[in-house]
């Protein structure tokens, strides 16, 4: 092969696409993630709505009403990027949207939309996939997260054990679901060809054969999941002793966090393009601005499609012919 490549360059090439393309639409894997995921997200809602009741029923009202306050804030928090996703597409889809978000249906709604791989219409910030990713955000920010926290706290501290199974179930549920969907994230935007291929420094980490594929992703669920289980008891036995100490903790430990992006050039290298993409898609950001965050071309017009690229291209013709007439001036 190396011979063949030498002697024809474009081969090399030719594979190389015909390879990602292959990826690309091998979807099995995808599924997998996508409804386990998704399937694991209303079973902790269902959870977590059990527990809140359970709760309300032993007269645990304070731990109740705070949980049904993440449910509602996890919920708030996907109904704005169910604005900003459908805000242009008139009342009746909007309110489609809506209703599908309050019932709990959503991260199934949104799997069944990447499995089909539904078209992007002109009128979306994001395509199926990043509204996936997005709604798992909120909800591991709003409710899996600061709800599993809250849940080992309240059975560390006591209460009656009647419910116990449900309790633990519960939390349970809660720390596979962070785990399965954070790996997802991690694994989907890994494995992605054209990641890979701009930022190798970033991307990469996974092996390239399925098996082992297999094994990592496996790994990086229950890692997830043990992780969050482990920071829960810890953060529960700090608030047990000593509130200030627990947000010292936090405060902290994010902060330590932040600086080592900051430091590594994460958020300029990896969240920029994606921001830059966000913004164009949402009609936000013009078109002729990208030329001020001092991204190549090629990065231009994997962001912005050849439509800009050509436009970009009449934009810098136009600052020409300014700039010789002023010239002649």
């Amino acid at each position: 092969m190396e011979e063949l490549f030498e002697k024809y360059p474009w081969v090399e090439e030719m594979v190389l696409t015909m390879g990602e393309e292959l990826l690309k639409t091998a979807a099995w894997g995808l599924w997998f993630r996508v409804i386990t995921g998704s399937g694991l997200s209303m079973v902790d809602l269902a959870t977590d709505i059990n527990v809140i009741l359970v709760y309300f029923e032993e007269g645990q009202k304070g731990y109740g009403w705070m949980m049904l306050g993440m449910v509602l804030a996890s919920m708030g928090l996907q109904l704005v990027v169910v604005v900003a996703q459908n805000g242009k597409a008139g009342w009746g889809k909007l309110l489609r949207e809506v209703l599908i978000t309050v019932s709990g249906l959503k991260p199934g709604v949104d799997a069944m939309r990447v499995i089909s791989n539904a078209e992007m219409h002109e009128h979306h910030a994001v395509d199926a996939k990043m509204e996936l990713v997005l709604t798992k955000c909120c909800e591991m920010f709003c409710e899996s997260i600061p709800g599993c926290i809250l849940q080992v706290y309240a059975l560390i501290q006591g209460g009656t054990k009647d419910q116990m199974r449900t309790k633990v179930l519960s939390i349970v549920v809660s720390a596979i679901t962070t785990g399965m969907a954070s790996a997802a994230i991690s694994y989907d935007f890994d494995s992605d060809p054209e990641n890979r291929r701009t930022r190798p420094s970033f991307y990469g980490y996974l092996p390239d054969e399925g098996k082992k594929r297999t094994v990592m992703y496996v790994c990086m669920v229950l890692n997830g999941a043990l992780l969050l289980l482990l920071r829960s008891i810890g953060a529960a036995l700090l608030m047990l002793a000593d509130t200030k100490i627990f947000v010292a903790y936090m405060a902290g430990d994010h902060l330590l966090y932040l600086l080592q992006k900051l430091v590594r050039g994460d958020f300029i290298g990896l969240y920029s393009d994606h921001i830059v993409e966000f913004l164009l898609q949402a009609r936000v950001l013009q078109p002729h601005k990208v030329e001020y965050l001092s991204l190549s071309d090629q990065e231009a017009e994997a962001l912005c499609g050849d439509e800009f690229m050509e436009k970009l291209a009449a934009n810098r013709a136009a600052m020409v012919s300014k700039n010789v007439v002023e010239v002649k001036r």
